[in-house]
């Protein structure tokens, strides 16, 4: 149980081949299979490995861009992902639900037939690996958004990590609170935005994301279109207990932080 392969206790065979010196057989992905030597021998196990979906559409995005005309495929690539990804929202994520990911999955063959010449590649071939690109390319509407969100507000570099994640202090996590007071300002390397959605919004902080209550909205737009957050109308925001409570996430991760008193003259 704690290893990869898949053991069974006992194997009855419904086929056996025995192979003399220099024989090879080809066992199929998904075949359980069990050899056994009859005398002296090396035997030698090859494996391929098939390409998954997710390492064939990172190399064929990579080639694209590596081309000497970028700016040209790019813009051709962008209108094959328009042309192919769904409109259909109706399946996207709610706030209750978690974000949709579709599983990666493997290049199949099973219905590969014998061919005498060994370096054709056969249009059925060429075919069911364009299905897979395709198939990859086939994502909800709100999963897209949400990448693009978090690609557009990424900030290069170690600057921040896991910010929706609580940052540590040994065993203890360091909760940092709002004080009535207190004038803010975004930290200079963050980066926020939202976008809205009927019945959420995706709040996106340096390259990640969270899915709010639209009851924050004006809230998140505060935040957005502002860099310093003066006491008086942060006030007016935090009677929000769930603004509130992102508002003081924010600053334990250091995505927002207090104001000098210099800094609070020049606000």
């Amino acid at each position: 149980p704690d290893i990869e392969l898949k053991i069974l206790r006992e194997f009855t065979p419904d086929e056996t081949w025995v192979l003399n010196a220099g024989d090879m057989l080809y066992v199929p992905p998904h075949v359980i299979h069990h050899g056994v030597a009859l005398n002296d021998c090396m035997t030698f196990s090859v494996g391929f490995r098939a390409p998954d979906q997710q390492a064939l559409l990172g190399m064929y995005l990579d080639k694209w861009g590596a081309q000497s005309q970028a700016p040209l495929a790019a813009s051709a690539l962008n209108s094959t992902l328009t042309a192919e990804l769904t409109a259909d929202i109706a399946a996207a994520e709610s706030p209750k639900k978690p974000i949709y990911h579709k599983p990666n999955v493997r290049y199949t063959d099973a219905d590969l037939s014998y061919q005498g010449q060994a370096g054709e590649l056969r249009r059925a071939q060429l075919d069911a690996l364009t299905r897979l690109l395709k198939q990859g390319l086939e994502q909800p509407q709100a999963m897209l958004d949400r990448w693009l969100g978090e690609y557009l507000t990424e900030v290069k570099g170690d600057v921040s990590e896991a910010l929706f994640e609580s940052p540590e202090h040994g065993d203890q996590v360091i909760q940092i609170t709002y004080q009535r007071n207190q004038n803010y300002q975004r930290t200079p390397s963050s980066r926020f935005a939202y976008t809205r959605y009927p019945d959420y919004v995706i709040f996106f902080v340096n390259g990640e994301s969270k899915t709010e209550s639209p009851a924050l909205m004006s809230g998140l737009d505060y935040l957005c279109d502002n860099y310093h957050y003066a006491a008086e109308t942060l006030a007016v925001h935090t009677g929000n207990d769930e603004f509130l409570a992102l508002f003081n996430h924010l600053l334990t991760v250091q995505a927002i932080q207090a104001l000098s008193g210099y800094e609070d003259e020049n606000l």
